[in-house]
């Protein structure tokens, strides 16, 4: 699939046609279409595991240029390394960096999207419901003065007001939602995904992003930690990764909302730094 990108995009962003890359799993509707998953640069599919549901790239490409560009360039440079994973302790060992509010890996893809003018957004959503019945009233004229005979309308006699709960997203700009789940727990994919699905049925969000990790940098957490409890503890079976998201978006927790999910593996890492 062809188009044209808006001006001073990037050859990688360009490439999506020449030599297709093989992609992960078998196509199955709605989910990894080949024609689909071309929409995303060759260099990026080498880069990242990718996957793309109800057509999520092409919408991405093609309706949101701007955002679309710019994920990729903040994609293209980044970067996993090994001082995002480890850190030195009092004894010379390497161990593995705690946690906190926000990690390295979130924090070197968020930042330069905040540079260029994504931002954390909350969506507060109000729902009223006004109840009307038939009536009649005194017919008027045209200046407002009382006429011969009555007439029916829908009269208000009820109204119900509430506030829905409040939907956050990590980094929003052009009805584009991008989430950055590297190694929290499993239910924030869920909450994720529910985030997509009410925000693209009320005409919020037009598509999802999600960038997370790959089962296969189970290796290379084990490489680099000497204590391996400590490494299954840190980067365990009950954290996101890829494996996890796939299953949750198959079976429908996105809705009809599209998503795109970049799977952060091996060819990311950069261990000189």
């Amino acid at each position: 699939m062809t188009g044209d990108l808006p001006e001073g995009v990037s050859a990688l962003r360009a490439d999506v046609d020449d030599d297709p890359v093989e992609v992960s799993t078998e196509p199955e509707a709605g989910f990894d279409d080949p024609v689909d998953l071309e929409c995303v640069p060759r260099e990026l599919r080498k880069k990242f595991e990718v996957h793309s549901w109800r057509n999520g790239a092409t919408i991405l490409r093609h309706r949101h240029e701007g955002a679309f560009a710019e994920i990729c360039d903040v994609l293209g440079e980044f970067r996993l390394r090994k001082s995002h994973l480890v850190k030195t302790d009092e004894t010379g060992e390497e161990v593995a960096k705690g946690g906190g509010r926000k990690s390295l890996v979130a924090t070197a893809l968020d930042e330069p999207l905040t540079e260029l003018g994504w931002s954390e957004a909350s969506f507060e959503t109000k729902i009223r419901v006004e109840a009307t019945r038939r009536a009649e009233r005194p017919k008027l004229g045209k200046r407002g003065t009382p006429v011969k005979g009555t007439e029916r309308y829908w009269e208000p006699f009820e109204t119900v007001e509430f506030s829905a709960p409040t939907h956050k997203v990590d980094c929003y700009k052009d009805r584009v939602a991008l989430e950055v789940e590297w190694n929290n727990k499993n239910p924030f994919f869920d909450r994720d995904l529910n985030n997509f699905r009410l925000l693209f049925d009320l005409r919020v969000v037009e598509v999802g992003v999600i960038v997370t990790r790959c089962e296969s940098l189970d290796e290379l957490f084990n490489e680099l930690l000497r204590d391996k409890a400590k490494a299954r503890e840190r980067y365990g079976s009950t954290t996101t990764r890829m494996k996890k998201l796939i299953p949750l978006i198959k079976g429908g927790g996105g809705g009809g909302c599209p998503v795109v999910v970049f799977g952060i593996n091996r060819n990311s890492y950069d261990e000189t730094t």
